[in-house]
């Protein structure tokens, strides 16, 4: 009774499509972006001639150096192998020892994500064909 769609040649039709979704992830991983940079930064900037881990004289020079700092914490690995900061020995300032920031527990985190689409589609005018044109 109120459908006038076929008395009109326009405005014939119009669908609304929608998709939406919801994602809660945890995620658990190392700082990819720090004051100091990052593992792979550092180990682009590193000399190749360091080795990863301090030993010998060179743990002890260490040591000595960030004795003095109350805010240092020596680091070791799963192995008990003591990590070598770059810092310590020539100019590599604030770059870390990528192995000792993987080695991390590091930090976990959740994120919500929505993601959603709205599709409409409007028919402005009724297609007809003509058969007079395929004589």
């Amino acid at each position: 009774m109120f459908d006038a769609s076929k008395d009109r040649s326009f405005l014939n039709k119009f669908t609304l499509s929608v998709n939406a979704s919801y994602a809660r992830i945890k995620s658990k991983g190392i700082s990819t972006n720090s004051t100091w940079g990052t593992p792979l930064g550092s180990a682009l900037s590193l000399s190749p001639m360091l080795t990863p881990y301090a030993e010998g004289d060179v743990a002890a020079q260490q040591l000595a150096y960030y004795a003095k700092n109350a805010n240092y914490v020596s680091e070791y690995s799963a192995d008990g192998r003591l990590f070598l900061v770059p810092e310590a020995f020539g100019n590599y300032q604030e770059m870390a020892n990528p192995l000792q920031e993987l080695a991390r527990k590091g930090s976990t985190g959740w994120s919500h994500k929505f993601v959603g689409n709205f599709i409409g589609e409007l028919q402005i005018w009724q297609h007809q064909i003509s058969h007079q044109l395929r004589r």
